[in-house]
């Protein structure tokens, strides 16, 4: 039982820590005047949380370009 709560707490916190990650993506794509790439990081972001009906796709960073 104890492995089975600690299994679903580390998801939860993984869950928290991508939906953390994408809005932290949506607020840097919006401070570049890209609204809509900011707010597809942040459905994104309440995908990883579980609080959207969409599957999450996986968080992809890359580095800055010209």
């Amino acid at each position: 039982m104890a492995r089975l709560l600690e299994t679903a707490t580390a998801g939860v916190v993984a869950g928290r820590e991508r939906a953390e990650a994408w809005r932290a993506l949506g607020d840097q794509w919006l401070g570049h005047g890209r609204p809509e790439a900011a707010m597809n990081a942040y459905r994104q972001g309440l995908a990883a949380a579980g609080l959207s009906g969409a599957a999450p796709l996986p968080l992809v960073l890359r580095p800055a370009g010209p």
